[in-house]
């Protein structure tokens, strides 16, 4: 399959007085899986649907590969999305819905029901062939609409939150197997989520969206580790944003004083002063031997198995952390020692983008 960069250059969507997507330029490279993350509103399904041409641009242009598709219909564009409901027809076997697309674009029946037998072949279900929808299992559904895109030869696959449907287990098997056939095919694939964990399992990169903007765009570790902003930083999993005290700079590092511990990160620009961090969970040491740490006091413990989730009482508000391995169960009210790792902790700007 051909795999085509895909690019927007100053893209706006309006539906009347209402902007859903500002000014968007981005490029996403061929052969990549890009997740578009946000919260509901944010403009990330409408610009999937910009790509697939199931929504015209108000303003600016869309490319993929060489050509210019802003003004193409849906049907011109090489182009095929999985949708969250899937879509199937009930009434046709899974043979039959794989091959739809081909039929209608006037191939024989016999060309197109070998196509997407080799279609499931690529999704492990050609043995179902001959079922129907509903005698499968969500997963297989999903599977069969994924055969039905690739059929399609598409120089763009698109998802607009295709796991959403599915328990808990089950996303993650599928997850797994969206990522291993984006590789082996070497798909340029835009996903779209608002599930954080997912977008950082699956993504070469990701594009954390707000109001129709793009706030942040990196890989998972960076976006991670280094987000740019509190919004970034709460959206991309658990943090605790702290309000800490910049004493200093020395080349790229910044030494920080965050309730009477002292450590350094790197400053990303910063000037001496008041600013804001965020603090993953995971950075949070929490001993019950006091060592010269701060001291905090344990407000609640929810054990869950491989990890313990805690949050304590540090005078400056309360801190979520989490514990993994045979950690010394702590109770509330118990008094403990508490430390940061310095690599969990990230400079945020204030200003908005």
């Amino acid at each position: 399959m051909n795999a085509s960069r895909i690019a927007f250059d100053g893209v706006w969507k309006r539906y009347g007085e209402s902007v859903a997507v500002r000014d968007l330029s981005m490029t996403i490279e061929p052969g990549s899986l890009t997740t578009l993350l946000g919260p509901s509103g944010c403009g990330k399904t409408t610009t999937l649907r910009m790509i697939a041409g199931l929504e015209t641009a108000s303003q600016g242009r869309i490319r993929i590969g060489s050509r210019d598709v802003t003004d193409e219909s849906a049907a011109d564009r090489n182009v095929s999305m999985v949708f969250q409901n899937y879509a199937l027809f009930p009434h046709m076997s899974v043979l039959d819905n794989v091959a739809y697309g081909l039929i209608v674009a006037r191939q024989r029946k016999t060309v197109a029901h070998e196509k997407a037998m080799q279609a499931l072949s690529l999704v492990k279900l050609g043995e179902l062939a001959a079922r129907f929808p509903s005698e499968l299992s969500g997963g297989q559904q999903q599977r069969v609409a994924i055969a039905r895109a690739l059929v399609l030869e598409p120089e763009v696959l698109l998802f607009d939150e295709p796991l959403s449907n599915l328990d808990t287990r089950l996303r993650r098997a599928m997850r797994d197997e969206i990522r291993d056939l984006q590789r082996r095919l070497g798909l340029t694939v835009v996903y779209v989520t608002h599930d954080q964990s997912e977008a950082l399992a699956i993504s070469d990169r990701v594009i954390v969206m707000k109001q129709g903007r793009i706030i942040q765009a990196g890989d998972p570790q960076e976006l991670y580790h280094r987000p740019r902003d509190a919004f970034v930083a709460s959206f991309m999993g658990e943090c605790n944003i702290l309000d800490a005290e910049l004493l200093d700079t020395d080349g790229q590092l910044a030494r920080l004083s965050l309730g009477g511990l002292q450590f350094q990160v790197p400053h990303r620009g910063a000037v001496p002063g008041k600013v804001q961090v965020s603090l993953r969970p995971e950075g949070v040491r929490v001993s019950e031997h006091l060592n010269g740490g701060l001291v905090a006091t344990v407000k609640n413990v929810s054990y869950l198995g491989g990890t313990s989730e805690i949050t304590i009482d540090t005078g400056m508000g309360d801190w979520f952390a989490v514990q993994t391995g045979s950690a010394t169960r702590l109770t509330p009210g118990q008094t403990v020692d508490v430390g940061i790792e310095p690599h969990c902790v990230a400079l945020l700007s204030d200003q908005e983008p």
